[in-house]
């Protein structure tokens, strides 16, 4: 759905609260919000469309916001000829934007049934569980921010969801966004691990407490308790009551369980193999699939997976310096400097790329040179210099840095047991 840019945060909200709400109609395949936005503001054929996300029918419209009123139009297009076969206009005063989601949510799905066959359709009544519109609209913004993940967008996240919060104290949903956001706030060293996770902690629990089924917040503890708490089992009850509330099975967290903690490589695999098809357009799936396949030591399809990611945006450092590791791994030190390189250019030449072309020296035999700049450098994150000393096989320095960073909590601490970087340190 478009909308003027102005209150584009405001269209990206509810669009995303429908299809959130189509995603719980059993037999309903229904593509992520991620890749259905790509196709966002522009001119392509329906029929294009429908090939690329490989679906059968498109919901396209508008919403239009005007002081204290809203218009939202939906149509439902099908992409094999094109046909329209479904539209409406809703005109509502913006009080009643929660109402009118769960009355177009319902709407569409209907349409959708009478089309293409019999699905069981839920009631949508519970979906919006605030009813206050100013806290909402925060909110909104603080959404449309902490989904671009970089550090000044995390930054006015945080202030949005705390505003949110301010204006209505018991909205769940505000405060376990914050409590992610602040997770994020810890990865870019605005805030110490310690701080972000308990603050984190404290905002998780408080959703929790005003909504017991609130399925965000139970997620929010389970990264808590896995990265940070090094709990399993509590991190795995919290997922599992996530799950049951109604956090999509497919997502990253069960990936990095499955590897750090089960060992289930193929497990994480098919997981994220299914996370490309729901959401085959966003960069992150493909990157995220590359990411298993690296950890689980298969690196040719590794490649592949972030030459996909880079496919779809080419600017993605992510993806260039895992995809410069693993040129590494495989022997191509050509590619893999290239690739490294064109990451820190990205980035500025912060950020992780950096290691990673120490450990592409250490395994082009350059171990001299790389022992000398550990020692030159100030690391945020002690385990850092600890997995490079375990590549260069010096375990009596590895492990006095991972002393370190079991004082610092590092969430690092979490790969220990089944992450391959560390085998040189096993008895």
């Amino acid at each position: 759905m478009s909308a003027d840019p102005e209150n584009e945060y405001f269209s990206d909200g509810i669009t995303e609260e429908i299809i959130n709400a189509l995603t719980t109609v059993k037999g309903l395949r229904v593509i992520a919000r991620t890749s259905s936005f790509a196709f966002k503001n522009k001119n392509i054929d329906v029929r294009t469309i429908g090939e690329q996300l490989g679906v059968n029918t498109v919901l396209e419209g508008s919403v239009r916001k005007d002081q204290n009123r809203v218009r939202i139009t939906a149509q439902l297009i099908r992409t094999d000829d094109g046909t329209h076969f479904w539209s409406k206009n809703f005109d509502r005063i913006l009080e009643d934007i929660f109402a009118l989601q769960d009355e177009i949510s319902v709407q569409i799905a209907d349409q959708v049934r009478e089309n293409f066959g019999h699905m069981e359709i839920p009631s949508f009544s519970n979906a919006i569980l605030h009813q206050n519109f100013e806290a909402y609209d925060l909110f909104l913004k603080g959404s449309y921010h902490i989904k671009r993940k970089d550090l000044d967008d995390v930054k006015k996240a945080m202030h949005f969801f705390q505003h949110a919060i301010t204006v209505d104290p018991n909205y769940a949903e505000a405060h376990s966004s914050l409590g992610e956001a602040y997770i994020h706030a810890s990865a870019f060293g605005m805030l110490t691990t310690r701080e972000a996770h308990d603050l984190a902690r404290a905002a998780a629990e408080m959703a929790i407490s005003l909504h017991e089924k609130h399925a965000h917040g139970y997620k929010v503890l389970a990264y808590i308790q896995l990265f940070y708490d090094w709990d399993w089992e509590s991190a795995s009850a919290a997922y599992n009551r996530a799950l049951e509330y109604g956090l999509p099975e497919q997502n990253e967290f069960i990936t990095y369980y499955y590897i750090f903690i089960e060992e289930d490589f193929e497990r994480a695999i098919q997981v994220a193999k299914r996370v490309t098809e729901t959401d085959p357009l966003h960069v992150n799936s493909h990157w995220q699939l590359g990411l298993i396949y690296y950890f689980s030591r298969r690196f040719e399809e590794a490649i592949a997976a972030f030459t996909k990611a880079l496919e779809i945006d080419s600017s993605y450092a992510e993806a260039l310096r895992f995809r410069g590791l693993v040129w590494g791994y495989l022997g191509k030190y050509n590619k893999a400097l290239s690739d490294l390189n064109r990451a820190l250019k990205l980035t500025s030449g912060q950020g992780p790329a950096f290691l990673d072309l120490l450990v592409v020296k250490i395994l082009m035999g350059k171990k001299k040179e790389v022992v000398r700049v550990i020692k030159e450098m100030k690391f945020v994150d002690s385990s850092d210099p600890a997995f490079l000393f375990s590549l260069l096989d010096m375990p009596d320095e590895a492990i006095y840095w991972l002393d370190k960073a079991y004082e610092e909590r590092s969430v690092m601490m979490v790969t220990l047991k089944n992450y391959w970087v560390w085998d040189n340190l096993r008895s």
